[in-house]
């Protein structure tokens, strides 16, 4: 299908490019959601088609037996009038085995589409519940995300009976965009600690800058 095709080139521009950001995730976190979607209902559409094919056909084969009924009708009509006992036990008989068929044929229809008809509730029972997640996907945004994968991650130096603020703080703050980066924007991780890099001043909240609103002061 078409929209399968797209969501292909898709994954195949994302594969080329690997340059992460929060928007990018968000749109990735709702591919798997909507991947799935797409085959449930591809799935429908063909049993729908196969449904419809079978009523055809059997509209074809009601079509020929009536046919055929006549047919025989008139082939009974055209009997001589003293073979009439012969000629209306013969009618009812035909009557009756083809009623009986008919019958038959009608049940096995209505068993198939039932069948049928239960299967499709269910998919679009299950559809829904999707559509319903891919919707608050959407609406708040990723909850996790994996890490980007062209980022080294954030590391402190090696412990030497002591710590530099400065130090402590630029991890801090690398750690801080390695998470933003990865699309993880949680307050509960980050309630408070929101740092900036030694050298870049702090923006007072409120006023407009390049630096992060931080409630850790980087040492002066």
């Amino acid at each position: 299908m078409a929209g399968s095709e797209v969501h292909d080139d898709a994954e195949k521009q994302r594969g080329r490019d690997p340059t992460p950001g929060a928007r990018s995730k968000g749109t990735s976190s709702t591919r798997d959601p909507l991947k799935s979607l797409e085959r449930r209902v591809s799935r429908m559409e063909v049993k729908l088609s196969e449904d419809v094919a079978v009523m055809e056909d059997l509209g074809a084969n009601f079509t020929q037996i009536q046919g055929d009924v006549q047919s025989v009708a008139a082939r009974m009509m055209s009997l001589e009038v003293g073979n009439e006992g012969l000629r209306d036990e013969l009618m009812v008989l035909i009557k009756d085995t083809i009623s009986t068929a008919m019958n038959d044929a009608i049940e096995v229809m209505k068993e198939a589409v039932a069948a049928e008809v239960t299967s499709l509730k269910e998919e679009v029972a299950e559809l829904k519940s999707e559509v319903t997640l891919v919707k608050r996907v959407m609406a708040n945004g990723p909850a996790i995300a994996q890490p980007a994968s062209n980022m080294e991650i954030p590391r402190p130096k090696s412990f030497q009976g002591s710590r530099n603020a400065r130090e402590l703080e630029n991890f801090l703050w690398s750690l801080e965009q390695y998470f933003g980066a990865s699309g993880i924007r949680d307050e509960c991780l980050f309630p408070i600690m929101v740092v900036t890099p030694v050298g870049v001043p702090p923006v007072v909240p409120g006023s407009t800058g390049t630096g992060h609103k931080t409630g850790v002061t980087p040492p002066v």
